[in-house]
Formats: C-alpha cells, sequence, structure tokens
C-alpha cells in the first residue's frame, strides 16, 4: 500500500529514537490536524507531533500524541485532554527531559469551559484511564522552599533558607509565592540570583 507524505506529517529515520519510539514512525503535525471548537480525536495507530502551538475545545488521545522537547514556548489550550485507553501523552522523556534545551517548556492551559462537555468529568481537567502519561521535566534537588524572612507586598526580592542554584533554580524559571493567610497566591519569574 503506497503511503502518501503530506505537509502535515514528518517521517523520521532510524532505530528507536529518545524516546523509545520507533524513529520511522509517520508522525503528523498536531497543531495542523483540527479546527478550534472541536473535539479533536487522535486516532488509535496515529501519532502526532505537537510542534506549535495549538487550541482546540477538547483531545481525545486515543494513538500517540508527543510534545516536542525541541521547540520552546509551546501551547496546548484545551477544554479538557482525556487519554483514552490505549492512548499515550508523551512530554519529554527520562533521557531528554522537557527543560533541557533551553526556553522548551510545555504548557498545557485548561480553558474555563469547553464548548463540548465530556460525557462523564465535564470540563477542566486533564484525565488517563488504562492509558500512558509520561511526563518528564527537568530534574530538581527541591521544588519548594520556606522563606528565611517575611516577604512584604510590593517586595522585589526573597530570601530563601536554600541556595536556588544548588536546588535547581534559574533565571527565568517561574515560581509560585503561596499565601501564608486567607489571600491569593502569586505568581514570578526569577529575574536574577544572588548569593
Amino acid at each position: 500500500q503506497a503511503r502518501h507524505t503530506s505537509s502535515t506529517d514528518l517521517v523520521g529515520r532510524g532505530s528507536l529514537n529518545h524516546a523509545g519510539l520507533l524513529a520511522e514512525t509517520a508522525w503528523k503535525n498536531a497543531s495542523e490536524q483540527c479546527a478550534e471548537n472541536v473535539v479533536c480525536v487522535v486516532p488509535a495507530g496515529e501519532a502526532w507531533l505537537l510542534s506549535a502551538n495549538m487550541t482546540v475545545d477538547a483531545l481525545k488521545i486515543e494513538g500517540i500524541f508527543k510534545w516536542d522537547d525541541t521547540v520552546p514556548g509551546t501551547v496546548l489550550t484545551v477544554g479538557w485532554l482525556n487519554v483514552e485507553p490505549g492512548g499515550n501523552l508523551k512530554v519529554g522523556s527520562a533521557i531528554a527531559p522537557i527543560g533541557a534545551v533551553l526556553g522548551v517548556t510545555a504548557t498545557i492551559y485548561i480553558k474555563r469551559t469547553a464548548i463540548n462537555q465530556h460525557p462523564v468529568h465535564g470540563d477542566r481537567f486533564l484525565n488517563g484511564h488504562g492509558s500512558t502519561i509520561d511526563i518528564h521535566g527537568l530534574p530538581m534537588a527541591r521544588t519548594w522552599c520556606l522563606l528565611n524572612r517575611t516577604a512584604r507586598a510590593g517586595s522585589t526580592e526573597l530570601f530563601l533558607n536554600f541556595d536556588p542554584s544548588a536546588m535547581g533554580w534559574k533565571v527565568g524559571d517561574r515560581i509560585g509565592l503561596a499565601t501564608t493567610s486567607m489571600g491569593t497566591s502569586t505568581k514570578h519569574h526569577i529575574v536574577a540570583i544572588r548569593e
């Protein structure tokens, strides 16, 4: 049977790649497969590679959906994401985690509501049952620590109990600052690390 390779197909060559998949896999360009307001289905037997931002109402993965671990700043926006039995969501791998390439992140943004509700779970979820969800980021010595001094509202510096560099934190990382009272926790980016 002849196979037509369109602009939405990416064909790898060789043996097993770093994700443990056959490099001969015909990868479809995920961001070109579905319209924005539909439940997008990755069919069983197909492999899709996310190399550009993608927005769909919802995503059902019955085949393989792999995050491109070489493209910086990719965002997947969905109302819900369900990895069906036998489906596989791959974000990085143990030997090539997301973040190993400078600027490469994996952001899954769950929209406030989905037009098409899931019949069991509704919307605003990431779920898998009888499936595989592999998510690998850079290893960190610590992902959280206590402050060594109180951070007043409007502060631009944090004083930590541990050395941020030794914990694996670096300039550009996004951190969350949790409130210790009734209020709103906040998100920030690290702009400098001082000793």
